[in-house]
């Protein structure tokens, strides 16, 4: 019988393949991916193991969770401007307003439309609403001009609004009677509050002959036609104003001549249009076509519209009441016009900082509002509209007024009594937005510059003569007022740079209230025929646009001149062995201004922690409406969160607001508007702080008196400043922002073409925001200029912005390494105080002062390479800048601070 061989221990294994890279078979399966495999057990919310087929369902049942949930709030935001089956057949709920809040129409009119001896023109905002709602006539019976009205054949419920309702003009003026100054605001708060903008074009006015193109319109139009009063020069300042800041879905209207659309395809013999003019309304609609797209991008929508010419009061007036003995019949409804529809169907999309943000806003009637002078409490009401839910311990934010607490809102939700939400005392977000700083503290950032220096004081005695007065406050002797910013050492910082003679007339003059002086108190000063321009305003824009020119040249170079003594015209400035890698203290001798001020230690984590709380409110509160248990498995809500949560309300449903704190001087500014925006502000943004933005100078940034070329934007100018729903005046500084240093270089003007930082006081306001910046007009102006655009950077006290200055000097004798420099510095003493300070020249070499030579500033240097005789030798210093109040009469501190800055 044959053997069979049997292993034994000394049987061979071999080792298996042990691969470096996991197969994409193995990565698949660790991220989940393909079929589960069957010994996969991860465990249920219950701890119960899920295996196999139930893990599957699990993971199905949760996408299909998230998908639910992402369609409800889909058809949540479609609802709004929609009826329901009631209203539509003209129920109780059509009479009754449960059909949710109406969808609000903006109406922009850029072309040619207002003013001149014609006074209303065909193509004004009210032509237009009076034309939307004479298409809606059978179902809008009579509506006051901003009311909802409702369109039952497309279940639509609509609001058409207009700038002219947010401005604050006399009641019944002529369109053409608001200044450009106020219909601009008006228009972008008008976008803020709006689901879809209309911007209408005079169709009849643009079908003049056309004329060629002067300007680069040669791509938007290559017919090589051009229509000069299809956009008026208004319209065009609206429409980059409003780009700048943002736009919800757009809609254009095109209004044709009467009747044009309905002969368009009737023949010559039938009396319509003829070929040629069929022809010219063919390539009217075309060429707006393609500039709205060309502006707007390619999902904008181009309706036409027959032109109306009924005047708008007739077309708003409403129905004469009907016998209540014999009811007339209903009227037959009239089919939906093409804008209609447009208008209906096209989904609401708010501008992203109020739609998308976890911020609540509402557009109340001013009219309906009730003002309680004994109480100083104001009552309005409105649809509460955006994502987040509103809280009655917030703060509410009022354009054009100001900033208040709520004392109650009263939610209505269906049929029933409203719900009634009270403010806690104790729990109401804080009203006041400087810090109370206690001087007592000892703390670093409460310590401010020592203006009482001896060497200070003797150059600013010396330059008394030709710097104009400091101004201070009331009763405070020199010796207090030495503790103020040093403003005259600030302005003579210039001196040598081709600045030495501007410190701030042309801001004053370009932002003075009254009559332009001359700094002798009632004198006025001579002013020319032609545009009302002083030889004093000549000089001073002269004077600006040569330094910007020297600035562009010759970059932060500065010439001392030999009166001048440098150490102490310098004294507050420090050189730096390396810009980028030399550590400078944030905290180290700042103005007191800072005390006041709110520092953040990280504002980006602070920024993302808050809209996330928000975000999560909003959801519970939800929850809680909809009858849902807030409560985890693993753990439960605490009381002060579940308080928390019951006093807010959702948004879309009619809220009455109740604002406190309100003075007679706030209300008075209503008059004349018929309605206001209110937006709820997030935690810390009614805080000030050191608001830093990213901007750009727009490409027509033109003053508004005729004096030739664009005025360059200077550094501390006073500028308004618009970022968000909220306006106030600064005097804000400009820098590079700098990725790879945490100290940023300060620029004297705004560079054109080029994105920069700007720095101002401000409140904190979180980005998504956008930035807009303007210079008011001259007294006698209507237009004010946009001459930034941009988004916020953050808040930040700590961001470290320097001011460089360049001193020049010319080698007058070199051997090799050596050279003796002159007209840096004028005696000797100069030489010996910046001795430690390294040099460089323009041709990239380094060096040292050795020694002074003779008694007028001329030194020797050592370079590390030999030097030419037509270089630079530069000494660069670095001083730290602040930006300033627009109004900077009062102290540092918190006293005057309130009164030095005021947002609307």
């Amino acid at each position: 019988m044959p053997s069979s061989h049997r292993s034994g221990s000394l049987k061979q294994s071999n080792k298996g393949h042990k691969s470096s890279v996991a197969s994409k078979r193995a990565l698949s399966r660790g991220q989940g991916a393909g079929k589960v495999n069957k010994a996969e057990k991860r465990s249920g919310p219950k701890g119960a193991a899920l295996v196999g087929g139930a893990l599957r369902k699990n993971r199905a049942n949760e996408a299909q969770q998230s998908r639910d949930k992402k369609r409800q709030a889909s058809l949540q935001q479609r609802r709004v401007g929609s009826l329901n089956a009631a209203a539509a057949r003209g129920g109780p709920s059509a009479a009754g307003g449960a059909s949710g809040p109406p969808k609000i129409v903006g109406v922009v009119c850029l072309s040619e439309g207002r003013g001149g001896a014609g006074g209303l023109g065909r193509v004004s905002e009210d032509a237009v609403r009076a034309h939307v709602l004479g298409l809606a006539a059978a179902s809008a019976t009579g509506p006051a001009p901003a009311d909802p009205f409702q369109v039952p054949q497309l279940k639509g419920h609509l609001q058409l609004l207009t700038p002219l309702d947010f401005a604050p003009a006399a009641a019944g003026a002529p369109p053409g009677a608001l200044p450009d100054s106020q219909f601009v605001p008006a228009a972008l708060e008008l976008a803020r509050v709006c689901d879809v903008l209309v911007l209408a074009f005079d169709g009849v006015a643009a079908q003049l002959p056309p004329i060629q193109p002067q300007h680069a319109s040669a791509a938007a139009n290559p017919e090589g036609e051009e229509y000069p009063n299809l956009l008026s020069t208004q319209g065009e300042r609206v429409l980059t104003a409003l780009k700048s800041q943002g736009l919800p879905q757009a809609v254009g209207l095109l209004l044709l001549p009467e009747g044009s659309l309905a002969m368009s395809g009737v023949s010559k013999k039938n009396g319509g249009l003829t070929k040629g003019d069929r022809r010219k309304i063919d390539d009217l609609r075309k060429y707006t076509q393609r500039f709205l797209k060309g502006e707007m991008g390619d999902d904008v929508k181009v309706v036409e519209e027959d032109a109306v010419g009924a005047a708008p009061d007739a077309a708003m007036a409403p129905a004469p009441p009907a016998a209540p003995a014999a009811p007339a019949p209903p009227a037959p409804l009239a089919p939906p016009t093409p804008l209609l529809r447009v208008l209906v169907s096209t989904p609401p999309s708010p501008v992203n900082f109020s739609g998308a943000s976890p911020r609540n806003y509402m557009a109340a009637r001013s009219a309906a509002a009730a003002y309680d002078a004994a109480a100083r409490t104001l009552s309005v009401s409105g649809f509460l509209r955006g994502r987040g839910a509103l809280s009655v311990n917030g703060l509410v934010h009022v354009s054009g007024m100001g900033t208040f607490r709520l004392r109650s809102a009263a939610v209505k939700e269906g049929r029933g009594e409203p719900r009634v939400l009270t403010a806690v005392e104790g729990k109401q977000e804080e009203v006041e937005r400087f810090a109370k700083a206690d001087a007592l503290d000892g703390e670093q950032n409460l310590v401010g510059f020592d203006g009482d220096d001896a060497a200070m004081a003797e150059f600013d005695d010396e330059e008394e003569a030709a710097a104009p007065a400091q101004a201070r406050p009331a009763g405070w002797s020199d010796y207090q007022s030495a503790w103020l910013e040093d403003a005259n050492a600030e302005e003579l910082e210039d001196v040598g740079g081709g600045d030495e003679f501007d410190r701030g007339e042309l801001s004053a003059m370009f932002n003075k209230k009254g009559g332009v002086t001359d700094g002798t108190e009632g004198e006025d000063v001579d002013m020319d025929d032609d545009g009302g321009i002083s030889s004093a305003e000549r000089e001073e824009l002269a004077r600006r646009r040569r330094s910007a020119n020297e600035e562009l040249e010759f970059p932060d170079e500065v010439q001392v001149d030999e009166e001048v003594q440098a150490s102490a015209r310098f004294q507050r400035y420090r050189s730096l062995k390396s810009f980028r890698q030399t550590y400078w203290d944030p905290k180290e001798n700042l103005p007191d201004d800072y005390a006041t001020l709110f520092h953040f230690s990280n504002f980006k984590a602070t920024s993302k922690a808050v809209k996330a709380d928000q975000k999560e409110l909003a959801e519970d509160v939800a929850k809680k409406a909809g009858g849902d248990d807030m409560q985890d498995d693993d753990e439960e809500e605490d009381a002060e969160y579940k308080s928390m949560v019951e006093s807010c309300a959702l948004p879309n449903r009619q809220t009455q607001l109740v604002l406190e704190g309100v003075s007679p001087e706030q209300h008075a500014l209503l008059a004349g508007r018929d309605l206001i925006s209110l937006t709820t502000l997030l935690p810390h943004e009614n805080k000030m702080s050191v608001l830093h933005f990213s901007v750009c100078q727009t490409l027509k940034c033109e003053t508004t008196i005729d004096c030739g070329d664009d005025v360059p934007v200077k550094s501390k100018d006073v500028l308004t400043i618009q970022v968000g729903f909220r306006s106030w005046q600064a005097r804000p500084i400009f820098s590079v922002n700098n990725l790879n240093s945490d100290k940023h270089k300060y620029e004297r003007f705004l560079t054109p073409g080029a994105f920069m930082a700007c720095s101002a006081y401000g409140p904190v306001t979180y980005g998504p925001a956008p930035v807009l910046i303007w210079r008011e007009p001259r007294p006698g102006q209507s237009q004010r200029q946009l001459v930034a655009t941009g988004t916020v950077l953050g808040a930040d006290a700590d961001r470290t912005v320097v001011k460089r200055v360049v001193l020049t000097g010319y080698p007058v004798r070199v051997h090799k390494r050596h050279a003796t420099v002159k007209y840096m510095f004028y005696n000797p003493e100069d030489v010996n105080w910046f001795k430690p300070a390294g040099l460089h020249t323009k041709h990239g070499l380094q060096g040292n002062i050795e020694e002074s030579v003779g008694t007028h500033g001329t030194f020797k240097a050592l370079f590390n390479q030999p030097i030419k005789q037509h270089d630079t030798v530069c000494l660069t210093l670095y001083k730290r800048v602040y930006p300033k109040y627009a109004e900077d009469e009062g102290g540092g501190g918190e006293e005057g601070a309130a009164d030095r800055i005021v947002i609307i």
